[in-house]
């Protein structure tokens, strides 16, 4: 009992020479019991409202955060009241103003708002751990608090400096509007070499696959693209900031399902999700007719319809034959789906020709679409500002390279038997269903506009054609293109969308043309009026 009361005593002590004159021992326990319940609590909300999981308890999420604010509003003065310092008021005071400028703001603003809250939520955070410490623990605590603000402040400097270069640098992102600031296009290292062996990833493809020469970019440009796209489309890649007319707007067209502008372009869907209004046409007897079959790759997200490789590759055969192209490509369509849309539109279309645009992420289950492991900031930051999806990216980048987060890459090598097995087995069912209604056999071309040698994606591209050349379809081979483009820069839309843009698709266009053209029976199709030199 000693003891015991030797403990309370101390206590009394310590509390005596902490809180102000007429200030109880007992207000004093209900004090810090109170900050930390209301700290737990207010951590538990904020984790429940960033993943928009409501509680039930608040007609909306801005009345939660109204609580929110008020409850720690009372902590922060009460907390004043017991030790007198001016510096917590003056941080609260701070981080509310900054709240409340982050409603309004944009840019340099925004982001200069975001810095002062930040560093005075370091320093409060501190202070909120010494009100739950003993009382001899303070100077310390004074100390960290102070170091923490520093830390933060020279980061958080630093931001706003990057943020002032992005302005003047780039064009202005327009107003928010819910822009997906995508990471897709970020390319890193691999970390799954050690579970190669593991999953009996080749060292090489081991297909029977056709080789066919892999023209250069400039060559595909003088083929096929107009002056002045290709320039067009390498400042669209190197822009730091979307212009307004690049954002995503819904749109309406007559006829169509769906409209959608994104970067700059008009994007139509079907009902079936085709890029063209209405169904396709009645087969013309008169005409080779060819069936593409793919998901956004072969739908051309990002560019303009005439610039996909079903276009270009029509506009290269028209030279010579008379030749209809009809593109199937589907956005999120895997190895599944593309049997599902065959079964269905073969005997439908009755096309002489079916080709399969191969993307990496057909391996993954239907209904699975590609992700890229990014670890996402808050939407707000993102849409109004230039630094946000920059770090976005170094964030992601650096969690991929220690291993903490994994892309759909990484998923596929790691299961490589379960998704092996299943595009294998899609491969058989889509050759053998074209077969059976007297079609030659499916060409598929492996896309990936990030090709990199002995990267995790050419690893994919070899799995893929060795089931698709053991189902018995007439495979493109791609080591020449992995081998002509490992070293030029992603040939993606933009660093919003990591679609493969005109240039690539243009290249694409021409290695199908090899193997198409190699089919005899096009001798019936010659076109009367070649439209040679046409672009």
């Amino acid at each position: 009992m000693r003891s015991l009361g030797s403990l309370v005593s101390a206590l009394r002590e310590q509390f005596t020479a902490v809180r102000g004159e007429g200030v109880s021992y007992r207000l004093e326990l209900t004090q810090r019991a109170a900050i930390a319940i209301v700290l737990t609590a207010l951590g538990g909300i904020a984790i429940l409202d960033y993943f928009e999981i409501g509680l039930g308890l608040f007609a909306s999420q801005r009345a939660l955060r109204r609580v929110a604010v008020a409850v720690t509003l009372v902590v922060l003065l009460s907390a004043w009241v017991r030790h007198r310092q001016g510096p917590i008021l003056t941080a609260f005071l701070l981080m509310g103003g900054a709240a409340v400028t982050c409603n309004y703001a944009d840019d340099v603003l925004l982001v200069a708002a975001l810095a002062v809250g930040i560093t005075s939520a370091g320093y409060l955070a501190a202070q909120f751990v010494g009100f739950l410490l003993p009382v001899r623990r303070q100077p310390r605590i004074d100390a960290a608090a102070i170091n923490v603000t520093l830390v933060l402040g020279s980061i958080s400097s630093m931001l706003v400096l990057a943020e002032v270069l992005l302005w003047v640098l780039s064009p202005s992102p327009g107003s928010p509007s819910g822009k997906p600031a995508s990471v897709g296009s970020l390319r890193v290292p691999a970390i799954v070499s050690e579970a190669r062996a593991a999953t009996l990833l080749p060292a090489k493809s081991a297909a029977q696959t056709l080789s066919v020469r892999t023209p250069t970019l400039a060559e595909a440009a003088d083929a096929l693209l107009e002056p002045g796209v290709v320039a067009a489309a390498r400042r669209r890649a190197d822009a730091l900031s979307m212009p307004p007319e690049w954002e995503r707007r819904e749109t309406r067209v007559p006829g169509a399902s769906r409209g959608v502008y994104w970067q700059g372009v008009l994007h139509v869907y079907n009902s079936d999700g085709f890029r063209m209004i209405g169904s396709p046409p009645t087969k013309d007897p008169s005409l080779f007719r060819v069936l593409v079959l793919g998901d956004s790759l072969t739908y051309g997200d990002g560019i303009e319809e005439r610039f996909t490789y079903s276009r270009q590759l029509e506009r290269l055969l028209r030279r010579r034959w008379r030749v209809e192209i009809v593109d199937a490509g589907v956005d999120g369509a895997q190895s599944e789906d593309i049997v599902r849309i065959a079964r269905r539109l073969v005997p439908e279309l009755q096309p002489d020709l079916v080709i399969y645009g191969v993307c990496l992420n057909d391996f993954l289950p239907s209904g699975v679409g590609q992700y890229d492991a990014s670890i996402r900031l808050p939407q707000f930051i993102r849409d109004r500002t230039r630094i946000g999806p920059v770090a976005e990216l170094l964030i992601s980048s650096a969690a991929i390279r220690l291993g903490i987060t994994r892309d759909f890459y990484d998923d596929i090598l790691h299961g490589i038997p379960k998704y092996r097995e299943r595009f294998a087995r899609d491969a058989r069912d889509l050759n053998s269903f074209v077969r059976e209604h007297e079609i030659p056999p499916v060409i598929a071309l492996v896309l990936d506009q990030f090709a990199a040698i002995d990267d995790r994606g050419q690893h994919i591209a070899w799995l893929a054609e060795q089931a698709l050349a053991a189902a018995g379809a007439t495979v493109l081979n791609t080591d020449d293109f992995y081998q002509r483009f490992s070293e030029v820069s992603p040939m993606r839309v933009s660093r919003w969308d990591g679609h493969p843009n005109e240039e690539v698709n243009a290249v694409w266009a021409l290695m199908l043309e090899q193997v198409v053209e190699q089919d005899t029976r096009l001798g019936k199709y010659m076109s009367l009026t070649p439209s040679i030199g046409s672009k």
